[in-house]
């Protein structure tokens, strides 16, 4: 079964109990996927302008199936809802959409809770390491 992971940029902002209704959402969505939710050991003092998810796709093929589009409606849904939070209310949430190698697919920036999704084209030489799998 091929997996798609789910990965907090920094684990203090957003926790695995802040991803479990997204990963829910696209398990009940997305047929003969695996979501999972994924960490890297942060690093440093873990303090960011933006709050950042990173989702690694599962695979190229992915990319054309509709299965992407019902990841980035659920993605930016969830993202918004993160506005309503104490602690990251006036943040930028960031989605940043990695191929299986990697490199940068797109990136989805939510300025406030109102504004649409701003839409960039990614990196493809992008370097970032798969996390492993947490679940």
């Amino acid at each position: 079964m091929q997996q798609l992971l789910l990965e907090p940029g920094n684990p203090y902002d957003i926790t695995k109990e802040d991803l479990e209704e997204l990963r829910q959402q696209l398990t009940a969505q997305l047929d003969a996927i695996d979501v999972a939710v994924a960490y890297h050991p942060p690093k440093g003092a873990g303090v960011t302008l933006d709050e950042v998810l990173h989702i690694w796709l599962p695979g190229w093929e992915f990319l054309r199936d509709e299965g992407y589009s019902i990841l980035l409606g659920a993605a930016i849904e969830s993202m918004r809802r993160r506005f309503t939070r104490r602690h990251g209310a006036k943040r930028r949430k960031v989605t940043v959409i990695h191929d299986p190698d990697g490199g940068e697919v797109e990136t989805i920036t939510l300025q406030n809770p109102d504004s649409p999704p701003e839409h960039e084209s990614g990196r493809p030489n992008g370097n970032r390491p798969r996390p492993p799998s947490q679940d």
